[in-house]
């Protein structure tokens, strides 16, 4: 048996939420990203990070961008 992995539902969210929620910014953060990251990458999240502060920045760089518009 192959274990648990959450990748098909982060796909799901991924790729549906930009088209129930336009103009939404998807960060991905984590271990995941160290399993999937190029899978995941594939998926064109607005932003990757592995680790905590870097997530913050980006975060802040997404928010950032958001409020330009």
């Amino acid at each position: 048996m192959k274990p648990w992995s959450p990748l098909p539902a982060l796909a799901k969210v991924i790729l549906a939420l930009p088209i129930t929620v336009p103009g939404v910014r998807i960060l991905v953060s984590g271990n995941i990203l160290s399993e999937a990251g190029d899978t995941i990458r594939l998926m064109q999240p607005d932003a990757t990070t592995r680790d905590f502060d870097d997530a913050v920045a980006a975060f802040e760089k997404l928010r950032n961008d958001l409020k330009r518009r």
